[in-house]
């Protein structure tokens, strides 16, 4: 199976009126692009137990360490913030080949960042959930996970030969609450009774791919161009009545394209004030039919900080600091960075939006269960190592001082 395909990637900037290319494609792997990276790998709890997939790695020759960066090419560990993420020496000093679950779609290769998004918006299960921009589905298949396969998720791909590996990748990985939807998510009505129940949305669109490539989209008015279309596709989404959390992410190193699309759908969100006098679930009136037009998203949604226990925060934007400092610093705050080779994942950009008044969103007790283990062993590796103390010198009696003097002075005078 196709390495590139399998390694989880976004295939970057390309205009939006055709189709992505897959990856095998591009014909380039982001371990060739961004060297030195770590080779991860997600267990894929569908088709097996972290327990078994941790026996069957060692028995293909793997020693799962405790410590990371552990010596030798054959050992491994867990990775420290993402659940059954584990983590390989890059490219030319492991062979993950020799693992059958990759193969078996009992493991999958994805990057770490790539992880991101599903886990900020851990949909319990059950949850009704739409992937915007699904294939090849790593993302698609790990919110399955997330999930426990209880649900329903819509993953949508406009490119019918995408599609078509979509729907063959979720076969072979288990996901069988997956629907793929050959079909644009833009084109998807919300008003439409078949969303009506959609509580949770992951968009990574289309991107420059400059936090993942050699030669990435830098031409000023193609990326606006993108910031545009990421901005239309994310307001798109707020507009499904049930929505409750949405995550926005790109492998994209531009602010043009993350915390300036923020800061964008922040404003149109003050412009969408809700119909005045108009009380959630009534029917309107004959005044309030005319203006519901311009008023297409009867709820605001507000930025919550993603990934908390995520070290690398987003920028603040020079052009806001000044006038809106509050608002910058909170941007910044909220939405998550990666940085090539500094995290030793791609460059990655993330951003959570939380209906207002929703409810605050918990993992179900399971996915708890593993951050909370994953918490306990980063605090217990920063917590610093106590220093051996020098035992207190004993204090000599005085007796003992005047002794030796005058022994001394003895031994002196002999000489």
């Amino acid at each position: 199976m196709d390495d590139k395909i399998l390694d989880g990637e976004d295939i970057g900037y390309v205009p939006f009126d055709r189709p992505k290319k897959s990856k095998s494609d591009s014909g380039t792997d982001v371990d060739d692009r961004l060297p030195g990276l770590p080779r991860y790998v997600r267990i894929n709890t569908l088709k097996k137990s972290v327990n078994a997939a941790h026996k069957e790695a060692a028995a293909a020759g793997y020693q799962l360490c405790q410590e990371p960066n552990p010596p030798g090419n054959r050992c491994y560990f867990r990775d420290d913030l993402v659940p059954d993420l584990m983590v390989f020496k890059p490219k030319g000093k492991s062979d993950i080949s020799r693992l059958p679950l990759v193969a078996a779609g009992e493991m999958v290769i994805q990057q770490k960042a790539s992880c991101f998004p599903a886990l900020a918006l851990h949909p319990p299960p059950g949850s009704v959930v739409i992937d915007g921009c699904a294939a090849p589905g790593n993302k698609t298949c790990h919110l399955a996970a997330l999930m426990q396969n209880s649900g329903h998720i819509f993953a949508f791909e406009r490119d019918e030969r995408r599609c078509d590996l979509l729907r063959r990748m979720m076969e072979l990985k288990g996901a069988s609450i997956v629907t793929p939807c050959h079909a644009s998510f833009m084109d998807a009505d919300p008003t439409d009774s078949t969303w009506s129940t959609v509580t949770h949305i992951l968009l990574d669109p289309s991107c420059s791919s400059s936090g993942m490539s050699k030669n990435p989209e830098s031409d000023p008015d193609a990326l606006k161009e993108l910031a545009t279309r990421q901005e239309e596709m994310i307001l798109h989404a707020m507009r499904f009545p049930a929505l409750q959390e949405l995550t926005y992410s790109t492998c994209s190193v531009h602010e043009v394209e993350n915390e300036e699309v923020v800061l964008a759908v922040m404003r149109a969100q003050q412009q969408q004030q809700p119909v005045p006098g108009a009380k959630p679930g009534a029917k309107a009136g004959k005044k309030q039919k005319q203006k519901a037009p311009n008023h297409p998203n009867q709820h605001r949604f507000t930025l919550e900080k993603a990934l908390p226990a995520w070290p690398r925060r987003g920028h603040e934007l020079a052009s806001l600091a000044s006038a809106e400092p509050q608002l910058a610093q909170l941007i910044a705050a909220c939405c998550v960075r990666t940085s090539y080779p500094d995290d030793a994942t791609i460059g990655f950009f993330l951003a959570k939006f939380v209906r207002e008044g929703a409810p605050p969103a918990k993992p179900c007790a399971e996915l708890q269960l593993k951050l909370d283990t994953l918490e306990r062993a980063r605090a217990k590796l920063a917590r610093p190592v106590p220093v051996a103390q020098p035992a207190a010198a004993r204090e000599v009696p005085a007796w003992r001082l005047e002794r030796d003097a005058k022994l001394k002075a003895k031994k002196q005078r002999k000489e």
